[in-house]
């Protein structure tokens, strides 16, 4: 197995990049040079641009979102609270019932029936 790997590193070879200037000038170099750092800079500053707008859109919904917990928390409460005895009982005096003492049921040929003593 080791033949076969030396013969394969012997016999790659890496493929050679040349690359010239003796036919373009000195000011086509310098124009695509300028013109590349150019719109490299114009795109770092888009990133920019848009990565800050990103950040801040994240601000506001991160404060949404604390603000609508603490209502959702205020509500919970005020749930809770409605949700009391002293609350139920004053409902149930505003409808106008009545506190039930002792039930006595009387028999009747209809059924029975509640009397308040």
């Amino acid at each position: 197995m080791t033949i076969l790997n030396n013969v394969f590193v012997q016999n790659f070879q890496m493929p050679s990049v040349h690359f010239s200037l003796r036919g373009a000038s000195l000011k086509t170099v310098l124009i695509l040079s300028i013109f590349s750092i150019l719109a490299l800079l114009l795109f770092s500053l888009y990133q920019v641009n848009e990565m800050t707008k990103t950040f801040y859109l994240v601000q506001g919904y991160e404060k949404k979102i604390y603000l609508i917990s603490q209502e959702q928390e205020g509500l919970e409460n005020n749930l809770s609270q409605s949700k009391s005895m002293g609350d139920i009982e004053a409902a149930i005096k505003s409808l106008g019932f009545e506190p039930v003492g002792a039930m006595r049921y009387v028999k009747s040929s209809e059924g029975g029936v509640a009397v308040r003593q």
